[in-house]
């Protein structure tokens, strides 16, 4: 007996990000690859589920996803001009094996059996396809353009088989040294195709860069390095690992800390009043304290500062 679907177990929700000119192979590899996250089955086949998709208030009735409805389904999410979004629904089918004339311990005819492909049939997957517009090849600078195909090339090239792989990841760098699977994110993607248009001495399809990103990628890359580079690098550990052989201590007194600790100046003697001037008691125009001279004659005046007649 079939499950209604309240039983069937709580849904379990994915995000995939896609170009609106991503092919059908694209999004039913994607699909397959979440599919695999959730159910983990044991056989891995497009044909054994039930894939529909919506697109909200644009297409509420569930429709087929297959190579002829995905340009419906691409033309729909367009539609909602804000952020283009459809809603794609995996469940496993259910096949039925009718057991022939086989009669049970009851001498009844057993009935059909109805037998699930997947790994659970209580759990489905729905996950939600956001669509990215592409502009017009005349709107795209050419730099970009030629970026765009080399990020395309890398990824056809590294693209893994088997959805998922054993690193997790759709595509992945396999190195010819080491058999452990890099996984490749958009970073490093964007990373190796600008690389590679700088020439072929600093990347190619088939060699990645020489950064940081890729240090994990093989071993001998690393010996690969520039001696200042390594230098470098090593400097920078040493900085990192360098313990200071003992703690510097600063000491901040506040001025009035230190006024406080300072002796006392000593007070300054009080400077005497400067005297008072007498107050004049004589009328004479000399002031005082001027006396006045001797007392002359007119002759004896002349004489003294010898001054002649005609005065």
């Amino acid at each position: 007996m079939r499950k209604s679907k309240a039983s069937r177990g709580r849904p379990q929700n994915r995000i995939i990000d896609l170009d609106s000119d991503e092919p059908w192979d694209r999004i039913k590899t994607q699909t397959l690859a979440k599919i695999s996250d959730v159910l983990n089955p044991t056989q891995l086949q497009f044909d054994d589920y039930n894939v529909l998709f919506t697109v909200p208030r644009h297409l509420p009735d569930p429709l087929t996803l297959n190579k002829d409805n995905y340009p419906r389904l691409v033309t729909n999410a367009l539609e909602i001009q804000k952020t283009p979004v459809a809603k794609i629904i995996v469940e496993p089918k259910i096949s039925e094996n009718i057991a022939g004339n086989e009669q049970n311990d009851n001498g009844e005819h057993a009935k059909g059996k109805k037998t699930k492909v997947g790994r659970d049939w209580s759990m489905s997957l729905g996950h939600f396809a956001h669509f990215t517009q592409i502009r017009k090849e005349r709107d795209i600078l050419r730099a970009n353009t030629a970026l765009n195909a080399q990020i395309g090339a890398i990824r056809a090239r590294w693209m893994y088989p088997t959805p998922g792989g054993p690193c997790g990841s759709v595509h992945c760098y396999v190195s010819p040294t080491d058999p452990e699977h890099f996984p490749l994110g958009n970073a490093h993607v964007e990373l190796w195709a600008a690389a590679t248009l700088k020439g072929s001495q600093f990347a190619q399809i088939d060699k990645p860069p020489r950064n940081d990103l890729f240090d994990k990628v093989s071993p001998a890359h690393l010996a690969e390095r520039s001696p200042l580079l390594q230098q470098r690098l090593e400097l920078r550990d040493k900085a990192a690992n360098k313990v200071p052989a003992a703690p510097q201590v600063h000491f901040n007194f506040p001025p009035e800390l230190a006024n406080f600790l300072r002796p006392v100046a000593p007070i300054p003697p009080v400077a005497p009043p400067d005297p008072m001037m007498p107050v004049p008691t004589t009328t004479m125009l000399i002031p005082h304290p001027f006396v006045p001279g001797p007392h002359l004659t007119i002759m004896e005046f002349c004489n003294k500062y010898q001054l002649d007649d005609n005065i």
